[in-house]
Formats: C-alpha cells, structure tokens, sequence
C-alpha cells in the first residue's frame, strides 16, 4: 500500500498505491508507518539491505501504530 523511496538519499518519498482505494483509517496507519521508517532513516541511518535494521525499523513503525 505504501513505501518510502530512498533512490536520493536526500530527498526521501513516501509513495502511495493508487490502485486500490483506502479507508481513512488505513491511510492514516499507512502514513504513520512510512513516517516512522523516514524518521528512523534521518535518526539512524538504517540501511534497507540490512535485514536486521530492517526488521529493527519495521518493529519500530508497528509499535507507533499500535499506540
């Protein structure tokens, strides 16, 4: 439904399917999601090829969401 595109490290972009249409409440966790994996990016430097930063970072938007 949505990622964060990192093809110029300074300039990150959170992407949304258009293909499917989204409740609000859906969007919403969407957006937090990707916003917490961009946070995590500017805070720590995650590395996506990483396995492990990945897992770390996908934790990490669940607990925000969960909130």
């Amino acid at each position: 439904m949505g990622s964060l595109q990192m093809k110029d490290s300074y300039k990150p972009q959170i992407l949304l399917c258009e293909n499917k249409r989204m409740d609000k409440e859906t969007f919403e966790h969407t957006i937090v999601h990707e916003l917490v994996h961009a946070y995590d990016v500017c805070r720590a430097k995650v590395d996506f090829k990483d396995c492990f930063q990945h897992a770390c970072t996908e934790v990490s938007s669940v607990l925000h969401i969960d909130r």
